[in-house]
């Protein structure tokens, strides 16, 4: 049986998803299965207010379970609250309660309910890339990533959607138009400049839902995949992208760094969440092997 004395549960009460009814849900399911935890649950206000809501909790508190009922990008935003109070000496442990889209991160390392797991203490350490975007003007920017980190189309569509509230019908309709008028990034990667339609690197073997990155793909072996998509006629990348779903788009390296320039702006995903990187950003990706503590079964 779980052994937490402090559970967090953090969600967007405007969520247009369920977070805010899974969220209760789960509260009232974790107060009956464990009736000596404290249990608190944290509203956000604004985008970013989950960071904050994590890392206080994970200062304040020994050992507390923190929970995040949302998708990829909230999910990303509490690992990044926690993992800042980490750095700092605190022990904090994460989950996320599939409430978004795609949920990739619940959908490929959790293969029970949620209370499950933490019922049976089901922790674990897992890898988290950490990105490094460093600036012309000398600034710089690092956020870690569950999943994955890309730059061209995927962040692209993700900016398109965010413009608009969307049902089904509308959101096909903006991915294909963003496809079709969609333009290349360029970046120059070992002193060579390419032209790439997709740039993704991951830790997970899947992503938005249907696309397998690498069957190789193991979520706490010190490495991570890198796919890239040269820029071609596009019919060639559809035609990859639709083997991505039926097989996988074949990730050419494992590593444990990636650096490159991006000499353009350009939109990147991190998990979710997608920041603005400037022209003749140096971008680079590293793994923090099993930093991450968290529930899941793997």
């Amino acid at each position: 049986m779980a052994n937490f004395s402090d559970i967090a549960v953090i969600y967007n009460p405007n969520s247009t998803g369920s977070a805010k009814e899974n969220a209760v849900e789960l509260r009232d399911e974790l107060k009956s299965a464990l009736p000596n935890t404290s249990l608190t649950m944290l509203p956000t206000k604004r985008a970013g207010h989950a960071i904050e809501l994590a890392y206080d909790f994970a200062k304040n508190h020994k050992n507390p379970l923190i929970i995040s009922a949302s998708g990829d990008g909230g999910y990303n935003e509490v690992i990044n609250g926690a993992l800042k109070a980490q750095d700092e000496g605190a022990t904090p442990i994460c989950a996320v309660l599939p409430s978004g889209n795609a949920n990739d991160h619940a959908r490929t390392m959790q293969d029970k309910p949620l209370v499950e797991l933490i019922k049976n203490d089901a922790v674990t350490q897992l890898d988290v890339l950490k990105v490094l975007a460093a600036n012309e003007d000398g600034t710089e920017v690092h956020r870690y990533a569950h999943s994955y980190a890309g730059i061209g189309l995927t962040p692209t569509v993700a900016v398109e959607l965010n413009k608009h509230t969307l049902n089904s019908l509308k959101e096909a309709y903006i991915v294909i138009k963003t496809f079709w008028s969609y333009r290349p990034v360029t970046i120059l990667s070992d002193g060579k400049k390419l032209a790439l339609d997709s740039l993704i690197c991951s830790t997970i073997p899947e992503m938005a839902k249907v696309l397998t990155i690498s069957q190789n793909s193991k979520p706490r072996d010190g490495l991570f995949e890198v796919a890239t998509f040269r820029h071609h006629r596009k019919i060639s990348f559809l035609f990859r992208l639709i083997r991505g779903v039926f097989k996988h788009l074949g990730a050419q390296k494992r590593t444990d760094k990636y650096a490159f320039t991006v000499l353009m702006p350009a939109p990147m995903q991190v998990d979710g969440e997608v920041m603005e990187l400037m022209a003749n950003t140096n971008v680079t990706i590293t793994i923090c092997p099993r930093l991450l503590h968290t529930i899941a079964a793997v």
